[in-house]
């Protein structure tokens, strides 16, 4: 059921990109919201960081990394799982039972890579219709800008797609630059000229303002909507990790993320730090870089 939350919605000070983010942080924000929303919103809201419950996943296995949050379970269910209990998401439960079995992987595949695709897989099992439809984009987003950037610097990219989504077929079919994509992907020209610089943080940027624009349209005028909530805490990360950053800082991280697209992993969870709820296939009308 969509619920319509009035006060909450209205209440919430205006997040705009480059204004800065408002008073707080994204935990305070979460936390504020996770107590004024219905306990199926809030799950839904949590849901969002589950890339960051997939890095744990993989650290767990004792990588040295630290606790990554916002994330959808906490460090002691995440340990629980990791040793057999399988009260968590069926494919973070498959991945703990195959490394228990001593492969992380699978068939060569590195862990983060077999646990994402296995999130993929299982995403019908995340019941809220916005957050399946906000991670289906960026799983798209992200194989067309890994395929950009190594096309661009003469590398083979089709091996580092992850295989699943709209936008894999075409890129694998599709010729550069833009693999034929032009009409699904309206910001795809944008794409293109920043992936063809070196101006790594251009191309967060341009990734960061395409999402917003996204998340627009997909609320549309439903501002007090779920919907609507879900997208301002989007964009309140968004707003928030731009404002840490310093342009030389931007520069030195997104460069570490080139280098390890370019080593080995088909896919980076650096790229979308939120995650999904429950879809019941009902239609929208009733019931946000």
């Amino acid at each position: 059921m969509r619920r319509n939350y009035y006060f909450l919605a209205a209440s919430l000070e205006d997040v705009q990109w480059a204004h800065g983010a408002p008073r707080g942080s994204l935990e305070e924000l979460i936390d504020y919201l996770s107590e004024e929303l219905h306990p199926e919103d809030a799950v839904a809201l949590k849901q969002l960081f589950l890339f960051n419950d997939m890095r744990n996943a993989v650290s767990s296995h004792g990588t040295g990394d630290a606790f990554a949050t916002p994330s959808f379970y906490d460090s002691e269910t995440m340990s629980a799982a990791a040793h057999g209990d399988p009260n968590v998401l069926p494919f973070l439960a498959e991945y703990f039972e195959v490394a228990r079995g001593g492969s992380a992987g699978t068939e060569g595949i590195p862990a983060i890579d077999a646990l994402t695709v296995g999130f993929y897989d299982h995403l019908n099992d995340i019941a809220d219709p916005f957050v399946r439809d906000y991670f289906r984009r960026e799983l798209d987003v992200r194989n067309l800008t890994i395929a950009l950037s190594r096309e661009s610097q003469g590398f083979p990219y089709r091996d580092r797609l992850i295989p699943r989504g709209e936008a894999y077929n075409a890129i694998l079919t599709g010729t550069p630059p833009d693999f034929g994509l032009g009409r699904d992907y309206p910001f795809i020209d944008e794409f293109v000229r920043v992936f063809h610089t070196t101006d790594l943080s251009a191309q967060e940027e341009t990734m960061s303002k395409a999402r917003w624009r996204w998340l627009d349209e997909r609320v549309g005028a439903d501002f007090f909507s779920t919907d609507f909530i879900f997208s301002y805490v989007i964009k309140y990360q968004s707003v928030e990790r731009w404002q840490t950053l310093s342009e030389e800082k931007g520069d030195e991280l997104f460069g570490e993320l080139l280098n390890s697209l370019r080593r080995s992993v088909r896919f980076s969870l650096e790229f979308s730090d939120v995650g999904d709820k429950q879809d019941d296939d009902r239609t929208r009308g009733g019931d946000q870089q």
